[in-house]
């Protein structure tokens, strides 16, 4: 019976040093990577923020806001709700919201991928048909307005693990 498995020595000289090249070039990607995206930002006052505090029943909250206020022994979050006041030692974990692009942004980019899947499919859907171009143009409206909703539905705010501001 012959083994499945492959040897090193088996692939070629060509395959392995293609496999060196790109395990070398994937070493200096991430090493010529900016220190600035590897560190954790810190919130200010002003950015939106969202807090995980223990609650009375010592379990975990998240609660979302702006932040206020910021003083050496608690913090100020206003919500809809109103403003809250949380002791800073009792902040388990900091999330700061960042804006990845506009709502309108999402909904155009939606509607184009959506027009050109849904003429691409109708188009290669009937292989030497001579209305398959027509057919494909009248597909694409069907298509952008289903983009267009789910670009709306992508969220555009991102959370990422923040520092406790100074």
């Amino acid at each position: 019976m012959r083994s499945l498995r492959v040897r090193f020595d088996s692939l070629g000289p060509a395959r392995r040093r293609g496999s060196c090249v790109l395990a070398l070039g994937a070493a200096l990607a991430l090493l010529a990577a900016p220190a600035a995206a590897w560190a954790q930002d810190s919130v200010r006052e002003g950015d939106r923020v969202r807090v995980t505090v223990p609650n009375a029943r010592r379990v975990p909250v998240r609660f979302e806001g702006t932040l206020e206020s910021v003083h050496p022994d608690t913090i100020g979050i206003a919500s809809p709700a109103g403003l809250r006041l949380y002791a800073r030692p009792t902040v388990l974990r900091w999330e700061k919201g960042e804006m990845r692009r506009p709502a309108f942004q999402n909904m155009l980019l939606g509607a184009i991928a959506g027009a050109f899947v849904a003429g691409a499919i109708t188009f290669y859907a009937h292989p030497g048909d001579d209305q398959a171009g027509l057919r494909a143009m009248f597909a694409t409206a069907p298509g952008a307005l289903a983009g267009l909703a789910i670009g709306a539905v992508i969220p555009g705010l991102v959370w990422r693990d923040a520092e406790p501001p100074r």
